[in-house]
This record gives C-alpha cells, sequence and structure tokens, in this order.
C-alpha cells in the first residue's frame, strides 16, 4: 500500500506542479491589472504672457486709422486635470482663468473600445487644422484670420475617433452650443460634422497627409463672423460681417495638406463658410473665404510631434535641452493667410471686408515646458464697409510660455 501511494504522488506531482504554476500566473496578472484599474489623475497647466508693439498707416488721417494701443498681455492661463478610471475610460478637465472669469474649455470622458473611442462631453468639433491645434502647440501668437473668423470651436456633444489600416483617421460627431469663439450672442442648435484624412505617402517618420472636414449648423441666430490682427495684446476686431440675422443654416468646409520631411513642415489650408436658407435669400447661399500658408524648419534637426488622431501637429521637442548642456531647440516659420468676408454676389450684400497677413517668427524651445516666441507680422485690409479706409497695420510681437 505504501509503494502503491508513493508511486501516486510519483506521478500526480507534475501535473500538480504545473496546476499551481498556472494558478500563480494567474494570480500575477489580476494583481497587475488590479494596479493598472487603480483610478489615476495628473495636473497640467500652462500660461502664455504676450507684448506687442503696433505701427499704423501714417498716410491715412488720425482720425481713419484703427485705434491700437502697444502693451502686455495675460493671453492664457489653462489648469487641466486628466486621468484614468479604468484602462479603457479616462477624464479631462480644462479650465481657463484669463479675461477676467473662469471658463470651462473641455470636459469630457472617453472610453476606448474594439470600435473606436467615444468621447462625451464639452470638445473640439470637426475644424481646420489651425483650430483643432492645441494653443500651447501654437508656432505663431495666434491662428490664421480665417480660422480665427470662420473655423467650428468647442461645443457639447458626443464624437467618435478611430484610425483605420494604421494610415487613415475619421473624427466624427454630433454636437450642441455656442459658436463663442465667434460671438458670445451667436446660437447653434445642432451640428453634425466629420474631419477624414489620412497618409498619401510615409517613409518612417517622413510624410504626406491630405485631410478634409465638414461641418453642418442649424438653426443659427445673430451669426456674426470676424477677426482680429495677427495679436490680442490691442484686441481689434478690424474685419466685422456685422450680425447676421437671416441665415438658419451654415456649412462649414476644409482641406489641408501637411508635409513633414526631417526638420522641414509645410501647412496649406483652405477653407469656407457657407450661409445657405438666408430669409431674404432662399435660393441662394453666401459664402466666406479663407486660406493658409505656413512653413517651418527646425534649425537643430528637431521635428515636431504629430497627432495621428485628429492630423494636426503638436509641440517642438529640443534634442539638446539646456538642462543637459544644450541650447534648446530653434524653430524659423513663415505664414501667408487671407480672409475675405465679402458676398460680393449677394442681393442683399454683406461687407465685412477683405484681409491679408504675413508673419514671420522665430520659435525657442530651451526645454520641454518653456517656449519664447518673437514675431513680425503685416496685416493689409480694404473693401470694408461704412466707407472704412484700406489700411496697413504692422506688428512686433513677442510671447514667453510656461507649462507644467
Amino acid at each position: 500500500m505504501t509503494q502503491f501511494f508513493i508511486l501516486f504522488l510519483v506521478l500526480c506531482a507534475p501535473a500538480y506542479a504545473s496546476e499551481m504554476a498556472q494558478i500563480e500566473q494567474r494570480l500575477q496578472r489580476l494583481e497587475e491589472a488590479t494596479v493598472l484599474q487603480k483610478p489615476s489623475l495628473k495636473m497640467t497647466s500652462f500660461f502664455q504672457f504676450d507684448g506687442a508693439v503696433y505701427k499704423t498707416d501714417t498716410d491715412l488721417e488720425q482720425s481713419e486709422r484703427t485705434e491700437l494701443e502697444d502693451g502686455f498681455l495675460f493671453r492664457r492661463a489653462r489648469l487641466q486635470a486628466q486621468g484614468a478610471a479604468t484602462p479603457n475610460l479616462s477624464y479631462r478637465l480644462q479650465l481657463n482663468f484669463t479675461g477676467g472669469e473662469v471658463s470651462i474649455l473641455n470636459a469630457f470622458i472617453d472610453l476606448k473600445t474594439n470600435w473606436g473611442k467615444f468621447r462625451l462631453g464639452n470638445m473640439k468639433r470637426p475644424s481646420s487644422e489651425a483650430r483643432l491645434r492645441s494653443a500651447s502647440d501654437l508656432s505663431f501668437l495666434e491662428r490664421p484670420i480665417g480660422t480665427d473668423a470662420l473655423a467650428p470651436d468647442r461645443g457639447q456633444g458626443l464624437a467618435h475617433y478611430t484610425r483605420l489600416m494604421d494610415r487613415f483617421f475619421i473624427m466624427s460627431g454630433v454636437y450642441s452650443g455656442a459658436a463663442e469663439e465667434r460671438d458670445p450672442d451667436v446660437k447653434s442648435a445642432l451640428s453634425v460634422g466629420t474631419r477624414f484624412g489620412g497618409d498619401v505617402w510615409r517613409s518612417d517618420k517622413n510624410f504626406i497627409q491630405l485631410a478634409t472636414t465638414h461641418l453642418k449648423e442649424t438653426s443659427a441666430e445673430n451669426d456674426r463672423f470676424r477677426t482680429d490682427l495677427s495679436s490680442r495684446v490691442s484686441r481689434e476686431r478690424i474685419l466685422d460681417t456685422d450680425k447676421i440675422k437671416d441665415a438658419n443654416q451654415q456649412n462649414f468646409h476644409s482641406a489641408d495638406l501637411q508635409v513633414s520631411y526631417q526638420s522641414f513642415r509645410l501647412i496649406a489650408e483652405v477653407m469656407m463658410m457657407r450661409l445657405v436658407n438666408r430669409k431674404n435669400l432662399p435660393e441662394a447661399s453666401t459664402d466666406f473665404v479663407g486660406t493658409s500658408f505656413e512653413m517651418g524648419y527646425a534649425l537643430n534637426g528637431e521635428r515636431r510631434a504629430f497627432d495621428k488622431e485628429v492630423g494636426v501637429f503638436e509641440d517642438l521637442r529640443p534634442v539638446f535641452a539646456i538642462d543637459n548642456g544644450g541650447y534648446g531647440a530653434f524653430e524659423f516659420v513663415a505664414r501667408v493667410a487671407t480672409l475675405n468676408l465679402n458676398s460680393e454676389t449677394d442681393i442683399a450684400q454683406i461687407q465685412g471686408g477683405k484681409g491679408a497677413t504675413y508673419s514671420v517668427a522665430l520659435n525657442w524651445v530651451p526645454k520641454r515646458g518653456l517656449l519664447f516666441i518673437a514675431e513680425g507680422s503685416q496685416m493689409e485690409v480694404s473693401e470694408r464697409a461704412k466707407n472704412k479706409p484700406d489700411e496697413t497695420i504692422r506688428v512686433l510681437q513677442g510671447r514667453a510660455q510656461v507649462s507644467f
């Protein structure tokens, strides 16, 4: 009997050891999953301090010139909380503290699934490349004048993000809310939009990408399109359609080309805002058009990061940061942007004016979290309402940005 028992143990020992090893592996995986599912919280912030000096057209009388004052401005002061409740469920809340009030910019939750990512809350809608790019990643102090005047900003709703074959991306959603970036009085009951793009060519980190955006807004009231100079230090809405009260639908369309080759990058974009179903012009449409062409070159061999989810460039990251004995990253950028807010074919004409800006800038990133911009711009405006004269305005401006 004893010999039989010993033989039984000898035969069963390998199976028992294997079973115990499997149980131990399961317990280890369960422990790792429990650690990953612990809620996380990360606080970040960034601050932008701008200064500008203006020079108006000396050929005009003092009473005809746009009143601009040199000075300084806290352009943005933002605080963000983000984290994850589970590996597939994350959240983000971003607040802005400039302008004498606290406003909520982003407030949403993300759910990752096998069918892509779903986002619910207040977020950026499908829009132009420059609008979707984070304010902390801009190459110039302000976005192009066409983007500032025409491109949709944030809204509350449900959106879906997905990538196909690791080459194409789709951003789509249904939203509601007000187009407050243009004017607080503009109301939009519902908007539906899609941004679609993908690589035409890619080799390692070099690529050529095309993208297009379409967004339809209904029930617009007191619509308005206007823009500043390429500076906010002395804010002056130099192009302005005034309120358009007879439009109940507007459609935004844009197409952009983005190229990244080693340290060189290029962005070309055209956008159009079309007003349809105007009460006075039920059979016609009113079109406003903006364009932008931007080139950048990093002098030390760096390249900007790229967000494949929505197809936009991100921040410049130095290879030789000053805290490692280097001198940071330098990037030279140039941009030409145009905007036409005149509806020349309408019976009831809208005359917001035409404008073009020519800008050059030097970006210096000593280390991650620090950014300095020196920029010079010239804006030419013409064909404005109320017999306002054509005007040329120049501005020298700079920015110091700190991120934590």
